[in-house]
């Protein structure tokens, strides 16, 4: 895809309009298309689920870092 930087990042071309599909089709209200049989809804449930626990392991990580680096931190 082509971003255009005048518009802040904003796709310039190739971006659907709302509420249609890449047929052209308008969808109807309430409904979804799934993807490789998932839904949208269970696809981004998936997603933010994985994002979280990446945010966890990475604080984990980064207080754990912390406590090391006080811990041998010369005097």
């Amino acid at each position: 895809m082509e971003i255009d930087r005048r518009k802040n990042f904003r796709f310039s071309k190739w971006a659907p309009a709302s509420g249609t599909h890449d047929s052209g089709n308008t969808a109807s209200e309430g409904t979804e298309t799934p993807i490789l049989g998932i839904s949208s809804s269970e696809l981004h449930n998936e997603f933010f689920s994985a994002v979280l626990k990446s945010h966890a392991k990475h604080k984990q990580c980064g207080i754990l870092l912390q406590l090391l680096q006080q811990k041998y931190r010369s005097p």
